[in-house]
């Protein structure tokens, strides 16, 4: 600083509209210039200490107090100054050279005070935080998403954040480092907003990697939510809410997905404003996995590229798993429904690693676990992920009976088998098959854990229903509906007719389908099954799957016609399976031939 500067300092230290951090940089400046503290006091006392009037007229008592009380008065204004520089160069290193720990970042989500434990949970903090360090910084993203969105502050639930967004929306800085700008203007010496608490909004946008769209879509999700969240519910309305905000499929949904969701089943009574749970919603709950190994300890207990299937020509005639499609699959009472059905669930679950979602209505839950194990068990794709031997059924039911010690090689594969269904199975053993009942099991799997798969057996008539024929298509029009209208895959069972036993297996056609031939036109694909008589054997052969000379079939073993008899997509060859019920095997051999 120069001597003529001196003046340009006074003006500046007078004027009431300069922020006091300026002035504490132009005293130091100015303390500075002068060699030692009395030559500044006696300029402090020359030119801001004095009134109008003359020094003369004054006691020199009194102009000493004055020049004091200024001395000190600065002398502090120097020190603020300091202070906000120190933090100024905290926030300028932060980014590369500082890092908050784990407990420095717990300390500061717990000093977010939010209003109760309802809203703690309904609220993205991460995101929230991370979303408001992003528009400090990039002056882009403020004009995109700050000022062309008046509602922005709807998102917000966490009382700093919302201060903060507050700072933001009055700024108006161009050209300038917004973030320093931030700190000495607005989160200054006397400022709520400490450095501290800036350090940890910048290291947590840093271990944030999501997009800015990404944090956008999800803080509007929970959003949504909330504004549910503000009538006055009962306590299960905001318990639902809670369990749908805590779903593994939440982040998947689009905002649109989550009203839709949202309205299926919260009613709004208008005239006590305020929400309630639909009937529906209240004993259709989300299936809870089954445990596996607990079963076997407890002996006494009874409990958007398409996926292939895992049949060659099947596969390849309707195009894998397609999701929209509506597959039906048709066999005679107790011919094995329900075993095909959980051996495509193990390879989607197991192999493909899918999420299912499994409804059974004829099935105890001591057969499913029996099945279900057996199948993993014997199933060819997995059989080097255990390598443990062949077992049926009736084998794995006696060590379970009998309290038999189980192996480690077991427990492990048991083990194994329980991780996998934890991960990508929802399971449903009910009795509650109305129409209503079923669209709330696959609606709630859906939105909630982001199931793509359903599976249903059996397909049946409601058991109060007068018109088994119409039932059974108002059944089948629904899953259909559900099916294309959420992309999902779905496939159900249902019983052949008794006379089919009658017809010949590469003869059966939609005339066999049990109580209502009209499911047949809503459905996408249609596959019916009958087991070849043995004495009949010498009638058939099959070709294999891309050779040409006739196989004929073995007496010691079992055979199942698979006719293809609706396809959207592609051929309709009539296939033969064999078949061991006790492993719960199922092998694509080839097609059909009739000798």
């Amino acid at each position: 600083m120069q001597k003529e500067d001196l003046e340009k300092a006074v003006k500046i230290i007078k004027d009431e509209n300069v922020k006091g951090y300026c002035k504490g940089c132009i005293l130091e400046m100015v303390q500075d210039y002068f060699s030692n503290e009395i030559n500044f006091k006696d300029w402090l006392g020359n030119c801001l200490a004095k009134n109008t009037k003359s020094s003369v007229e004054l006691e020199e008592e009194h102009i000493n107090l004055r020049i004091n009380t200024v001395y000190n008065n600065v002398v502090k204004m120097i020190n603020d100054y300091h202070i906000e520089r120190e933090k100024i160069q905290e926030i300028k290193k932060l980014r590369n050279k500082e890092n908050i720990s784990e407990d420095d970042l717990k300390d500061f989500f717990s000093n977010l005070k939010l209003n109760n434990d309802y809203t703690v949970n309904l609220t993205d903090k991460i995101g929230e935080v991370s979303l408001i360090a992003k528009l400090i910084e990039n002056k882009n993203i403020r004009n995109e998403y700050l000022f062309q969105d008046e509602d922005i502050h709807h998102l917000f639930n966490i009382r700093r954040m919302s201060e903060i967004l507050i700072v933001l929306r009055k700024l108006e800085v161009e050209d300038e480092n917004l973030s320093e700008n931030l700190i000495k203007n607005d989160f200054g010496f006397h400022s709520p907003f400490t450095a501290h608490e800036i350090k940890c909004i910048f290291a947590i946008k840093k271990k944030d990697k999501r997009k800015i769209e990404e944090i956008y879509l999800n803080l509007k999700r929970y959003a949504k939510l909330r504004e549910y969240f503000k009538y006055n519910n009962e306590k299960e309305v905001n318990d639902f809410l809670l369990e749908v905000c805590n779903s593994d499929n939440f982040c998947n949904l689009s905002v649109n997905e989550l009203a839709d969701y949202l309205e299926t089943f919260l009613l709004y009574l208008e005239d006590e404003g305020r929400y309630v749970l639909e009937e529906s919603y209240n004993h259709i709950k989300v299936a809870t996995n089954c445990n596996i190994t607990e079963y076997f300890d407890n002996k006494d207990e009874q409990i958007s590229l398409n996926i292939g299937l895992p049949f060659n020509i099947l596969n390849r005639c309707i195009n894998g798993f397609r999701k929209g499609q509506l597959l039906g699959v048709g066999m005679l009472s107790n011919a094995g429904k329900t075993r095909f059905l959980i051996s495509i669930v193990v390879y989607l679950i197991f192999v493909a690693k899918q999420k299912v979602l499994l409804i059974l209505n004829e099935t105890t839950a001591e057969d499913f676990f029996m099945c279900l194990v057996t199948t993993v068990l014997n199933n060819t794709d997995l059989k080097n992920t255990h390598k443990l031997s062949s077992k049926k059924e009736k084998e794995i039911r006696t060590m379970r009976m009998l309290n038999k010690q189980i192996d480690k090689d077991f427990s492990s594969f048991l083990f194994d088998v329980q991780e996998n269904i934890d991960k990508n199975l929802l399971l449903h053993i009910t009795d509650n098959y109305t129409n209503e009942d079923l669209a709330s099991m696959i609606l709630k799997s859906y939105y909630e854990k982001g199931t793509d798969y359903v599976f249903y057996d059996t397909m049946k008539v409601t058991l109060n229903s007068t018109d088994t024929t119409d039932d059974l298509k108002k059944t089948a029009t629904l899953l259909s509906e559900i099916a294309k209208k959420h992309k999902l895959f779905i496939a159900c069972s249902f019983q052949l007719t008794d006379d089919t036993i009658k017809t010949a297996p590469e003869l059966i056609n939609r005339l066999n389908i049990a109580n209502s031939k009209q499911i047949y036109h809503v459905m996408d694909t249609v596959i019916l099954f009958k087991e070849i008589d043995k004495k009949d054997y010498s009638k058939y052969a099959f070709v294999r799957y891309k050779e040409i000379q006739p196989q004929s079939l073995e007496l010691d073993k079992r055979y199942y016609a698979c006719v293809l008899n609706k396809n959207r997509v592609g051929e309709k060859p009539t296939l033969i399976f064999e078949v061991d019920l006790d492993l719960n095997v199922w092998k694509e051999l080839g097609k059909l031939l009739k000798r």
